[in-house]
């Protein structure tokens, strides 16, 4: 028999990978804009479950180049600059997720670690982008748009005094990169948990898997988090912008850990993974932020327990 037979054909992977990425994400964005929104990161985490990272990143270097050279043409590929520059971006992030998963130094390495890494790289980012982007916009423009917008949504003329309509604005222009990374991460978990899903049904096996149940966040992600709580309430102007959107991003592994405490209690139903996924999902989408500081309080109490406080 042919050693080189029963190796894999590097080439051919890459190809197809690129081949099926630019075919599904062409098709959501024929289809539908909110579709691609919501399902762009398909594709890009199924193959981040599958391929190991040389294969991953050549194959989206491959159909990225491809798309940035049809998009001058009227062709059924061309994707406009604006789409093609988000789908860069959403595939930076299982691209990251799936090299710290498969490259980790030590087999023991809790998913809590890995994902807190892999929070702290996005929480770098977020800090270039405010830093380098988002100071140097016209606020005040984005003020009005946001107002615009909040006044939109109520069926009332809206008391700017008893209200403190301003001061609502002024927290919302102030959030708005950490609100934004929110809804591009928890998109991308949901994809994970549809790509997991899609993997079993294909009869393909990850190379890598997250449970829920073994999720514990490091302690020194603790010492980060109060870290920058404490400067936040020295109150320092110039900083307060990067420590507020910092703080959002670093609660949600003690949210994911709040997360499982639910996921425990529902495990003790008798109900298919997935709609147990799909309940909680709606549970965030309808509920909001009163479910969310629930379950952030449950994960960090649990977290600080475990980290600070063992018998």
């Amino acid at each position: 028999m042919n050693p080189l037979a029963e190796k894999p054909n590097h080439i051919l992977i890459v190809i197809y990978s690129a081949i099926f990425f630019i075919v599904i994400e062409t098709i959501l964005l024929k289809t539908s804009l909110q579709l691609f929104f919501f399902l762009s990161y398909f594709p890009i985490v199924l193959l981040s479950l599958i391929l190991r990272p040389f294969h991953l990143i050549g194959s989206l270097l491959i159909s990225m180049s491809i798309l940035l050279s049809v998009q001058r043409f009227d062709w059924i590929l061309s994707i406009h600059p604006k789409n093609l520059f988000f789908l860069v971006i959403i595939s930076l992030i299982p691209t990251t997720f799936s090299i710290l998963n498969q490259r980790k130094l030590n087999s023991d390495t809790s998913s809590g670690e890995i994902f807190s890494v892999f929070i702290s790289i996005i929480v770098i980012g977020l800090i270039m982008f405010i830093f380098f982007y988002y100071q140097k916009l016209d606020h005040a423009e984005i003020a009005n748009l946001v107002s615009n917008l909040l006044s939109s949504l109520q069926q009332k003329p809206i008391n700017n005094e008893s209200l403190n309509f301003k001061e609502i604005t002024n927290l919302i222009v102030t959030i708005l990169p950490a609100m934004n990374t929110f809804i591009i991460l928890t998109i991308f978990m949901f994809n994970f948990k549809l790509s997991t899903i899609s993997c079993n049904f294909l009869n393909l096996k990850p190379l890598f898997t997250y449970h829920v149940e073994k999720f514990y966040s490091p302690k020194w992600i603790a010492v980060v988090f109060f870290s920058n709580l404490f400067f936040l309430f020295l109150d320092i102007s110039s900083l307060n912008i990067y420590l507020i959107n910092t703080l959002m991003i670093l609660s949600i592994p003690y949210l994911i850990e709040g997360y499982k405490v639910l996921h425990l209690y529902l495990k003790k139903l008798d109900l298919n993974p997935f709609l147990k996924f799909i309940i909680l999902f709606l549970l965030f989408i309808f509920l909001g932020y009163v479910l969310l500081l629930l379950i952030f309080i449950a994960g960090m109490y649990t977290n600080i327990k475990k980290n600070f406080f063992k018998e």
